[in-house]
């Protein structure tokens, strides 16, 4: 067949994303977007949405999807993702004319499972904890629970960012 795929909305969306969305999309990714993306596609979107043809998911096949991941407990930023990823597929899948609209358009996010509060370690658990580590674990949890410093940040400091006056965290 010449010219590359010809649009037909009988395609599933599990070949549309093997075959046209995935490799085009992809390129432009960075490493943690591409992973993300297959999460979501993988354990959401390709078991709920995979086997059906493009021109059958419609508005409310897709806030099926989303409902039933929120009641299953998953947070807000899991359902918003199925949905941003759900959409982009099918907006790829409009702009090449497998399909006439998006469906995914106009779909309202369910409520989610609020987000559990997080807490301090106490006194008697960062002690423990002092002393359960040694080495560059015990310097990585002092500066973690000194400062407030996240993993990400933690990780990036160099010795350079050690001053005799302060400690510098720049980058995450």
């Amino acid at each position: 067949q010449q010219g590359g795929l010809k649009a037909d909305g009988s395609m599933t969306v599990s070949a549309f994303w093997n075959e046209i969305y995935f490799p085009i999309r992809s390129q432009r990714w960075n490493i943690n977007t591409r992973r993300q993306a297959v999460c979501f596609w993988r354990n959401h979107i390709k078991p709920a949405l995979g086997a059906k043809p493009l021109l059958e998911i419609t508005k409310s096949s897709i806030g099926l999807l989303l409902s039933k991941i929120a009641a299953s407990g998953m947070g807000r930023a899991v359902v918003k993702g199925v949905l941003v990823r759900t959409h982009s597929i099918l907006e790829e899948a409009l702009d090449n004319d497998f399909i006439p609209k998006n469906p995914a358009r106009k779909v309202d996010l369910p409520n989610c499972t609020p987000p559990k509060g997080t807490r301090s370690l106490s006194e008697v658990e960062a002690r423990r904890l002092f002393q359960n580590t040694t080495g560059r674990d015990h310097v990585m949890w002092r500066v973690m629970v000194m400062t407030g410093a996240r993993i990400g940040e933690t990780l990036a400091l160099t010795r350079t960012d050690l001053t005799p006056d302060y400690l510098r965290i720049d980058e995450s």
